[in-house]
């Protein structure tokens, strides 16, 4: 069979994003994030349990000028978002959370864009109806 099974990655899967041979599945349960190198015939866990605060749902990637990966994650229960780096190795490099600005309530997803060599994440509040432009440096 083609099918390739990772087994389990953690309580309560919600979302699964790649850049390039990196995939992120944020697991709602366990409050974490499981990375995963993919070379598109094996993948292999490179790192689990990183905690990204409470109840993470929505996640992004972006591919960093140093070559290194960029995810961010927001953590539904505890109105915070988390800026994790990866190498290209899936290896983890840093792992960070931060508030939300006071009221911006229960944020579910997050996305990456940038403006020239400024980094920025939005993040969306499902509990406040709002929409969060967040600068990010690197």
């Amino acid at each position: 069979s083609d099918l390739t099974s990772l087994g389990n990655v953690g309580t309560e899967p919600r979302l699964v994003r790649t850049e390039g041979a990196i995939v992120a599945v944020s697991n709602f349960g366990s409050d974490d994030l499981t990375i995963i190198r993919w070379d598109g015939a094996s993948a292999q866990v490179t790192e689990q349990s990183e905690p990204e605060g409470d109840g993470p749902v929505g996640i992004d990637l972006v591919e960093l000028p140093d070559g290194n990966i960029g995810i961010c994650s927001t953590g539904f229960n505890d109105h915070r978002y988390w800026i994790t780096v990866v190498g290209p190795d899936g290896a983890l490099v840093s792992n960070d959370g931060f508030d939300l600005p006071a009221g911006a309530l229960n944020p579910g997803h997050a996305s990456w864009t940038a403006v020239g060599d400024e980094y920025y994440v939005m993040v969306s509040c499902n509990g406040s109806d709002e929409l969060h432009v967040i600068p990010v440096s690197f």
